[in-house]
């Protein structure tokens, strides 16, 4: 029997400022990670993965907070997003504040987009045959 970790797990605050973006498949889903502190360049980076994406997962759980220039490279990246054919977003957040900064961002778009506060209904909704 191995033993368990008994390391505390690293506040959200002290989550060292990261966006990661992992592909799925071709043209599954973009699985995009953050932590700490997000910067526009990292929002640029992570996104540009999801040229060859039809969804994508944005896991805000662990973010302390954004740049305010994130908000507006986000939603010019939406309009870029919708031509490569990404048909839905959903991101997670535990904090009503980041729920709602998504929604904001998304709300001059025509792609889908959802907020979740568990990755499992995330992950099920992205997955769902999209309603006629």
């Amino acid at each position: 029997m191995t033993p368990r970790s008994t390391a505390p797990k690293v506040h959200y605050t002290e989550q060292p400022s990261a966006l990661r973006g992992v592909l799925s498949g071709c043209g599954g889903t973009l699985f995009i990670e953050g932590g700490g502190f997000l910067t526009p360049t990292m929002v640029e980076e992570a996104l540009s993965l999801a040229s060859s994406a039809s969804g994508i997962l944005v896991d805000l759980r662990e973010v302390s907070g954004y740049d305010a220039d994130c908000v507006r490279r986000a939603e010019e990246w939406l309009t870029v997003a919708r031509r490569h054919g990404v048909r839905r977003i959903a991101f997670i957040a535990s904090s009503i504040v980041f729920r709602t900064a998504a929604l904001l961002v998304a709300r001059r778009t025509t792609i889908d987009v959802r907020t979740f506060e568990h990755e499992p209904e995330a992950r099920r909704w992205l997955t769902e045959a999209p309603s006629s």
